[in-house]
């Protein structure tokens, strides 16, 4: 706390936006230096122009620049005033004044626009969606620093959990502590520790310099390096200011990107596009729709290089919007005229690109290095250091401060050959002047011939010699396995190929093989020495380490070497009838098409990708639970979730597939003519350009993983059918729209294995979901994930490298906490603890809709591709099909159910599991399987209209027609007409 009891530092007046200007502008260049904080607000009884009792920036908390707020001390209520503080540190947050839409739990939520009598208490709901927001797009790692000892005003109490001056850590009481570094009891760390807290400290030891403690959140951050010396990360870094983003469309500033596109998507929402330049030329005007600044309610017009900082014009979007204010619309330009004077909101936001190395700077378009002084920064920074935004050099990651010039690296192949290749030239010295002394001798000795008994014995001491060198190498035959092949794939798979040697026994040569180009041969008739043959060993084992290290750089190399194309979005023609369909709220409506085609370039030939949005990829009531470091359970409803993932197809291919999602450009899986590609968009080229690499998978190999099952008693007797299963009533409904809701949990290790970021896991869960429904749609089933838990911040369960240990475990954990989790149809633990035994999972079979339907899965080390493998496999298992052999024969050459796991994709049921699931289907009746998630806007439901709607199990018709057996058939019948009924309406 400041108090000015001399007299102001700064100009304060009536003009509350001049009097926020200059106090962020003091803040950020004294006080932030003298005293490290988060957000800064002025308290001042001077009286405000209007109604204005305070004001704060939007979305700036943890900016150095305008995490900033001014409140007027307006009552002698100490409550009230604080409920202005809470208004404005929302603003900080990226909060703005509730509307008509937002539901407050209280009589009066923090943000509403207008003060009253009543004390704001909560937060509503759309408070909380913009927090939610702003923790995923905007600057809050400062929220995430533990105040320093220093920093905090208080008596020291050991066992409040607070860290104070005197203490080395606070963990609690004894019976609360968990800290296996600190002692409860003195608050002092226990002996032969380094260190108790901090994201430098591991495991009680300090992590080494040069060590990763906070990875860069996006293109505009840098990550943060541990010094070896200290506990704590060092405060948020970012890059240099005026480094490009986006492509090339911004610049970085403070940590951010800001260009026209993105302020245009955060006002007007999903669809909104930057408006014509035509349109900023209004700014020039100096008129309440257009202009640069505006003093005492005066509209300051723009100069003409300045006309794209003023006011913001867009085009599309949504027509609603959550402020008050005005929607403006002159041709097709269109404006946020707000309520309030005093907001910013509709204005382009400092840091905007304006031109080439230039930016907006309140409301002028000036040069970006004489504004940001960063003209020169580069050449201070040698070797292995950037520039930072405060124009400081920062090492790169995995090199040490102060100097960058140390490696983190613990192995280093260039000491490997550092010391091998001495050695190795050494023996082959030793060897050549023993080969010489060994001539020199032999040249001295009267030569005789060699018998015939001597040389059976000299060729049976040296043949069996070398078998028993290669014996141990060769790899075990079956007649029932299929040859193993080895993978030059360079993505990731089940198995990777290792080194083996093998004896040829027609060329009579022995062969060390591990890439197919890349094989070293030596000669059975080889006459050298012991002690030459122990040199030739040794340089076998350098040039396999050099191999090894050359198929790593190979690998890397031919990642690159991929075919750049330039995806072109086509415009879609739909022949159908127009619907006047009501527009939903703002950040309600979809924010992708419903049907995409983009033409590209693919091999000297055009394609098109046919692309429909996934239907029902999230429950509508989809949530996210995981565990603060002191374990209370924290469950999410993520508002305003992106959905951007398609399957589709190639056009005019019959047989390709594709998973593909739009978040952040093309990026996923397609097949054209047999081939199976990887699109991913190049992030430092231009906006359309994609990169297309080969996708060479993994062939079938008995040595691969496999799976397991297990069979839990179900706790219901099952009802068979007497109905034929040829029946045609019966093969109609097998094709009928079923559903499955999945729930997901993530241990620990699954957790860590992606650097603990939730938002990097949800989008690759995402996206094995998107692929798992590309298979399972092939049998008309909908997998639709309705929760996700992360235990992150321990297991809940013992998992362990036994497979069958976790898996009961898990079962077990599954039914003590069914009551309390959300419902499901069938639950699958993630695990990133590699299993032994290799099994890389196991299911119950025969189980869905009952509370034993689980199956663990070894997700360690997988892409996407491979992930999705095991999972469908073992979820095949839950709908009643078994293994087949490694030979059976499926539409896209890799069945699902194969005994042998490979990570080919696209893969399929062959007609033996389809069979299977036939039986399962009528002999055990997944009630579940039905269950359609509830749509919006439901009418409500007719008991008797055949149709199975909210809150029905079933809907046979008429009571006369009321079987049990019957009504089962009677839905899936129901739902085959749904489908049916909505593909006729697609087609015209």
């Amino acid at each position: 706390m400041e108090i000015w009891n001399d007299k102001d530092k700064i100009d304060i007046s009536s003009n509350a936006k001049l009097t926020l200007e200059n106090f962020s502008k003091w803040r950020t260049g004294v006080l932030l230096k003298r005293k490290h904080h988060d957000v800064a607000q002025l308290l001042t009884t001077v009286a405000f122009s209007g109604t204005t009792v305070g004001l704060a920036y939007i979305s700036t908390m943890c900016s150095p620049d305008f995490s900033a707020g001014i409140i007027k001390d307006h009552s002698n209520n100490a409550l009230q005033v604080a409920g202005t503080m809470a208004h404005e540190m929302g603003h900080n947050f990226g909060m703005f004044h509730d509307n008509y839409d937002c539901k407050c739990p209280s009589i009066e939520c923090v943000m509403d626009g207008s003060l009253s009598i009543n004390i704001p208490t909560d937060f509503s709901s759309c408070s909380r969606a913009s927090f939610e927001k702003f923790f995923e797009d905007k600057l809050s790692n400062c929220l995430f620093n533990v105040p320093l000892p220093t920093d905090i005003i208080s008596t020291p109490i050991c066992g409040n959990q607070l860290v104070e001056m005197g203490e080395d850590c606070d963990c609690g009481t004894p019976e609360e502590c968990t800290n296996i570094c600190c002692d409860a009891k003195t608050c002092k760390m226990k002996e032969n520790v380094q260190c108790a807290l901090g994201e430098c400290c591991e495991k009680c030891q300090l992590k080494k310099a040069g060590e990763v403690c906070r990875p860069a959140k996006d293109e505009c951050d840098l990550p943060e390096i541990c010094d070896g010396k200290s506990t704590l990360c060092p405060s948020d870094r970012y890059q240099i200011n005026g480094f490009p983003c986006q492509n090339g469309k911004g610049y970085c500033r403070m940590g951010m990107c800001p260009t026209l596109e993105k302020q245009c998507t955060d006002l007007w929402g999903p669809g909104a596009q930057v408006a014509d330049k035509s349109c900023f030329r209004r700014n020039e005007d100096g008129s309440t729709y257009g202009y640069c600044r505006k003093v005492n309610n005066t509209h300051i017009p723009c100069k003409a290089k300045d006309a794209t900082c003023g006011k913001l014009f867009c085009n599309g979007g949504s027509d609603y919007l959550p402020w008050k204010g005005r929607i403006v619309t002159i041709l097709t330009c269109r404006l946020f005229d707000p309520e309030d004077s005093n907001e910013e909101i509709g204005m382009v936001i400092n840091g905007t690109k304006c031109g080439d190395k230039k930016v907006c700077i309140n409301a002028e378009c000036v040069d970006m290095e004489r504004t940001y002084k960063s003209a020169n920064c580069s050449s201070k920074c040698k070797g292995h250091a950037v520039c930072d935004h405060e124009l400081k050099c920062q090492c790169k990651e995995g090199w040490a401060p102060p100097d960058c010039s140390d490696s983190s690296t613990i192995f280093n192949f260039s000491i490997v050959v550092g010391v091998l290749l001495p050695v190795a030239v050494i023996f082959v010295m030793v060897a050549i002047v023993i080969r010489c002394r060994s001539s020199r001798e032999k040249q001295k000795l009267v030569q005789r011939p060699l018998s015939t008994t001597d040389a059976g014995l000299h060729n049976q001491k040296r043949k069996p010699q070398m078998a028993k060198t290669v014996q141990p190498q060769e790899l075990p035959t079956n007649p029932s396995f299929p040859p193993p092949l080895i993978s030059t794939s360079v993505s990731s798979s089940f198995l990777r190929s290792r080194g083996k040697i093998k004896l040829d026994s027609e060329g009579g040569e022995i062969k060390l093989d591990n890439w197919s180009d890349h094989n070293f041969v030596l000669s059975r008739t080889s006459q050298l020495p012991a002690v030459a043959s122990m040199s030739l060993v040794l340089l076998s084992i350098l040039c396999l380490i050099i191999q090894t290290q050359a198929i790593t750089i190979r690998q890397t190399l031919e990642s690159e070497l991929y075919e750049v194309v330039h995806p072109k979005k086509l415009h879609i023609l739909h022949k159908r009838e127009i619907q006047n369909n009501q527009k939903e709220k703002h950040g309600k409506e979809e924010r992708y098409e419903p049907e995409l085609q983009y033409q590209m370039m693919l091999n000297g030939e055009e394609v098109i990708l046919s692309l429909q949005k996934a239907e029902h990829l999230l429950g509508p009531d989809y949530t996210e639970t995981y565990y603060s470091p002191g374990g209370e359970e924290i469950t999410t409803r993520p508002q305003n979730m992106e959905h951007c993932y398609y399957k589709g197809h190639i056009l005019n291919e019959k047989d390709s597939v594709a998973s593909i999602s739009t978040c952040d450009g093309l990026r996923g899986y397609f097949t054209h003519h047999n081939q199976r590609y990887m699109i991913k968009p190049l992030k430092s080229t231009g906006r359309e350009e994609h990169a297309i690499l080969r996708y060479n998978q993994e062939e079938l190999n008995p040595a691969n993983h496999t799976c397991g099952v297990r069979n839990v008693g179900r706790k219901q007797d099952l009802i068979r059918t007497s109905r034929s299963l040829r029946s045609p009533e019966i093969e109609e409904f097998l094709q009928g729209e079923k559903y499955i809701d999945l729930l997901l949990v993530l241990d620990n290790a699954f957790y860590k294995m992606y650097n603990e970021n939730i938002t990097v896991i949800r989008s690759f869960v995402f996206d094995v979901i998107n692929l798992l429904n590309v298979i399972y749609n092939t049998i008309d089933i909908q997998v639709s994930l309705v929760g996700m838990e992360i235990w992150s911040n321990s297991d809940k369960i013992k998992v362990v490298p036994s497979t069958a240990v976790t898996f009961k475990n898990f079962l077990n954990w599954h039914y003590s906490n069914l009551g309390k989790m959300k419902t499901h149809d069938h639950a699958q633990l993630l695990s990133g603890v590699g299993f032994k035994t290799r099994m890389a999972g196991l299911a119950t079979s025969n189980s869905l809709c009952s509370p034993s339907s689980v199956a663990v899965i070894e997700g360690k080390r997988k892409n996407s591709v491979s992930l999705v493998g095991v999972m469908s496999h073992e979820l095949g298992h839950v709908l009643g099909m078994p293994d087949v052999p490694h030979n059976t024969k499926c539409p896209s050459g890799s069945c699902v159910m194969n005994k042998y796991l490979s990570s080919k994709f696209p893969k399929d049921f062959s007609t033996v599991s389809r069979s299977h699931f036939k039986k399962y289907m009528l002999s055990q009746k997944p009630r579940c399987l039905l269950q359609a998630l509830v749509p919006k806007n439901m009418t409500k439901p007719v008991c008797g209209n055949q149709l199975l709607e909210v809150g029905e199990d079933c809907d046979c018709g008429s009571p006369e027609r009321m079987n049990p057996n019957i009504c089962f058939i009677e839905m899936l019948l129901a739902r085959t007409r749904i489908k049916k009924s909505k593909h006729a309406r697609n087609l015209t």
